[in-house]
Protein backbone atom coordinates (compact mmCIF):
# COMPACT_ATOMS: atom_id res chain seq x y z
CA UNK A 1 0.00 0.00 0.00
CA UNK A 2 1.14 3.27 -1.11
CA UNK A 3 1.51 5.94 1.79
CA UNK A 4 -0.03 9.10 0.93
CA UNK A 5 1.24 12.02 1.70
CA UNK A 6 -0.98 14.74 2.88
CA UNK A 7 0.66 18.22 3.44
CA UNK A 8 -0.86 19.91 6.76
CA UNK A 9 -1.28 23.33 6.31
CA UNK A 10 -3.01 25.44 9.47
CA UNK A 11 -5.57 28.01 7.31
CA UNK A 12 -8.58 29.60 9.18
CA UNK A 13 -12.26 28.31 7.66
CA UNK A 14 -14.53 31.05 6.38
CA UNK A 15 -16.64 30.58 9.44
CA UNK A 16 -13.57 31.17 11.67
CA UNK A 17 -12.30 34.38 9.80
CA UNK A 18 -15.92 35.88 9.30
CA UNK A 19 -16.50 35.21 13.40
CA UNK A 20 -13.79 37.39 14.04
CA UNK A 21 -14.93 39.88 11.27
CA UNK A 22 -17.98 40.22 13.55
CA UNK A 23 -16.34 40.55 16.35
CA UNK A 24 -14.47 43.15 15.96
CA UNK A 25 -17.49 44.94 14.22
CA UNK A 26 -18.61 44.73 17.87
CA UNK A 27 -15.98 46.13 19.35
CA UNK A 28 -15.71 48.69 17.15
CA UNK A 29 -19.28 49.85 17.54
CA UNK A 30 -18.87 49.53 21.21
CA UNK A 31 -15.95 52.15 21.27
CA UNK A 32 -16.92 54.57 18.71
CA UNK A 33 -19.52 56.32 21.05
CA UNK A 34 -16.87 56.52 23.68
CA UNK A 35 -14.54 58.28 21.54
CA UNK A 36 -17.13 60.68 20.54
CA UNK A 37 -18.21 61.64 23.94
CA UNK A 38 -14.67 62.16 25.12
CA UNK A 39 -15.00 65.85 23.66
CA UNK A 40 -17.94 66.31 25.20
CA UNK A 41 -16.64 65.15 28.33
CA UNK A 42 -13.32 67.78 27.46
CA UNK A 43 -16.44 70.22 26.59
CA UNK A 44 -17.93 70.12 30.03
CA UNK A 45 -14.25 69.94 32.04
CA UNK A 46 -13.68 72.60 30.37
CA UNK A 47 -16.81 74.94 31.75
CA UNK A 48 -16.16 73.09 35.29
CA UNK A 49 -13.20 74.77 34.96
CA UNK A 50 -14.30 78.42 34.04
CA UNK A 51 -17.37 78.30 36.32
CA UNK A 52 -14.31 77.44 39.13
CA UNK A 53 -12.77 80.84 38.05
CA UNK A 54 -15.29 82.88 38.07
CA UNK A 55 -16.51 81.67 41.41
CA UNK A 56 -12.92 82.13 42.76
CA UNK A 57 -12.81 85.32 41.74
CA UNK A 58 -16.65 85.82 43.13
CA UNK A 59 -15.03 84.79 46.36
CA UNK A 60 -12.09 86.58 46.31
CA UNK A 61 -13.99 89.65 45.85
CA UNK A 62 -16.36 89.14 48.58
CA UNK A 63 -13.81 88.30 50.72
CA UNK A 64 -11.18 91.44 49.96
CA UNK A 65 -13.45 93.49 49.23
CA UNK A 66 -11.86 94.59 46.02
CA UNK A 67 -12.68 93.78 42.84
CA UNK A 68 -11.92 90.29 41.03
CA UNK A 69 -12.13 89.33 37.83
CA UNK A 70 -11.54 86.54 34.86
CA UNK A 71 -10.37 87.78 31.90
CA UNK A 72 -10.66 85.16 29.05
CA UNK A 73 -8.86 85.33 25.49
CA UNK A 74 -10.97 83.60 23.09
CA UNK A 75 -8.53 83.82 20.25
CA UNK A 76 -5.48 83.00 22.99
CA UNK A 77 -7.46 79.99 24.84
CA UNK A 78 -7.19 81.74 27.98
CA UNK A 79 -8.46 82.27 31.42
CA UNK A 80 -6.85 83.90 33.77
CA UNK A 81 -8.26 85.79 37.45
CA UNK A 82 -7.21 89.63 37.66
CA UNK A 83 -7.42 92.11 40.18
CA UNK A 84 -6.95 95.42 40.32
CA UNK A 85 -4.14 96.94 42.15
CA UNK A 86 -2.50 100.74 42.58
CA UNK A 87 -4.90 101.82 39.37
CA UNK A 88 -4.01 98.62 36.96
CA UNK A 89 -5.35 95.18 36.10
CA UNK A 90 -3.07 92.76 37.66
CA UNK A 91 -2.88 88.99 37.50
CA UNK A 92 -4.01 87.72 41.29
CA UNK A 93 -1.37 86.38 43.19
CA UNK A 94 -1.20 83.21 45.10
CA UNK A 95 -0.77 82.98 49.25
CA UNK A 96 3.36 83.04 48.88
CA UNK A 97 2.84 86.65 46.52
CA UNK A 98 3.67 84.27 42.70
CA UNK A 99 1.50 85.56 40.03
CA UNK A 100 -1.61 82.91 39.45
CA UNK A 101 -0.81 81.20 35.75
CA UNK A 102 -3.62 81.63 33.25
CA UNK A 103 -4.60 78.25 32.48
CA UNK A 104 -4.60 77.53 28.67
CA UNK A 105 -7.39 75.56 27.01
CA UNK A 106 -4.91 73.69 24.49
CA UNK A 107 -2.71 72.40 26.56
CA UNK A 108 -4.71 71.29 29.10
CA UNK A 109 -8.05 70.37 27.41
CA UNK A 110 -7.19 70.04 24.10
CA UNK A 111 -9.81 70.38 21.50
CA UNK A 112 -11.81 72.39 24.30
CA UNK A 113 -12.88 75.72 22.42
CA UNK A 114 -14.36 78.70 23.60
CA UNK A 115 -16.09 80.63 20.74
CA UNK A 116 -17.73 82.95 22.53
CA UNK A 117 -17.17 85.16 25.78
CA UNK A 118 -19.38 88.82 26.62
CA UNK A 119 -19.57 90.82 29.54
CA UNK A 120 -22.64 92.58 31.17
CA UNK A 121 -22.50 95.40 28.55
CA UNK A 122 -22.17 92.91 25.81
CA UNK A 123 -18.67 93.72 25.07
CA UNK A 124 -17.09 90.52 23.36
CA UNK A 125 -13.29 89.04 23.21
CA UNK A 126 -10.72 89.42 25.15
CA UNK A 127 -13.34 90.09 28.11
CA UNK A 128 -12.60 90.43 31.90
CA UNK A 129 -15.81 89.18 34.03
CA UNK A 130 -15.36 91.44 36.99
CA UNK A 131 -17.30 91.41 40.74
CA UNK A 132 -17.49 93.65 42.64
CA UNK A 133 -16.96 93.03 46.79
CA UNK A 134 -20.94 92.03 47.38
CA UNK A 135 -20.38 89.67 44.43
CA UNK A 136 -22.00 91.36 41.80
CA UNK A 137 -20.32 91.30 38.74
CA UNK A 138 -19.45 94.71 37.50
CA UNK A 139 -18.66 96.48 34.09
CA UNK A 140 -15.41 97.77 33.77
CA UNK A 141 -13.25 99.52 31.10
CA UNK A 142 -9.77 97.35 30.26
CA UNK A 143 -8.05 99.49 32.73
CA UNK A 144 -10.17 98.69 35.41
CA UNK A 145 -12.81 101.54 35.75
CA UNK A 146 -15.73 101.00 37.08
CA UNK A 147 -18.47 101.90 34.06
CA UNK A 148 -22.05 100.40 35.09
CA UNK A 149 -23.37 97.64 36.91
CA UNK A 150 -24.45 94.76 33.98
CA UNK A 151 -27.68 95.28 31.71
CA UNK A 152 -27.24 91.46 30.95
CA UNK A 153 -25.60 88.22 32.08
CA UNK A 154 -21.98 87.84 30.95
CA UNK A 155 -21.58 84.48 29.03
CA UNK A 156 -18.94 82.13 28.17
CA UNK A 157 -19.64 79.64 25.34
CA UNK A 158 -17.91 76.73 23.94
CA UNK A 159 -17.98 75.33 20.94
CA UNK A 160 -20.52 72.57 21.53
CA UNK A 161 -23.20 75.13 22.55
CA UNK A 162 -22.78 74.62 25.84
CA UNK A 163 -22.78 77.75 28.12
CA UNK A 164 -21.72 79.27 31.40
CA UNK A 165 -23.45 82.40 32.60
CA UNK A 166 -23.24 85.11 35.27
CA UNK A 167 -26.46 86.46 35.99
CA UNK A 168 -26.54 90.02 36.12
CA UNK A 169 -28.59 91.00 39.22
CA UNK A 170 -27.17 88.29 41.43
CA UNK A 171 -23.84 87.35 40.26
CA UNK A 172 -25.53 83.86 40.75
CA UNK A 173 -22.76 81.40 38.36
CA UNK A 174 -24.29 78.90 36.52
Amino acid sequence: MGERSHSSCAAFSLVEAMVVVIIAGILAGAAAPLIGSQGALRERAGAAEVSAYLQTARAFAMATGEAHGVRIGRLEGEVAIVRISEGAVVAMSDLFGEEHAAMRFDSVLPGVEIVRATDGAGVADPVTIWFGHDGGPQVRTNAGVLVESPTRDCEVEFASGLIVRVRAVSGAIE
